[in-house]
């Protein structure tokens, strides 16, 4: 996606994106989202874009070899 001016055209119109990476999340919760989430405009530069998995990760702790009674 990097660099491709349609894409980030409408990032830049405020438009929210979602995309599946070639990335899977252990035991069966299938492939990491990502999701684009253009910032506020600001005065001067670009806007910013904020990069996130939704929480997805941390929804199942236990599935990715995490005790959380060990690994807090």
């Amino acid at each position: 996606m990097a660099g491709d001016q349609r894409l980030l055209a409408r990032l830049a119109r405020g438009e929210r994106m979602r995309a599946r990476t070639p990335f899977y999340y252990p035991a069966r919760r299938g492939p990491v989202v990502v999701y684009l989430v253009p910032g506020p405009a600001g005065p001067s530069g670009p806007r910013p874009v904020r990069i996130s998995d939704d929480g997805d990760l941390m929804k199942s702790p236990d599935e990715q070899g995490l005790d959380l009674s060990v690994d807090m």
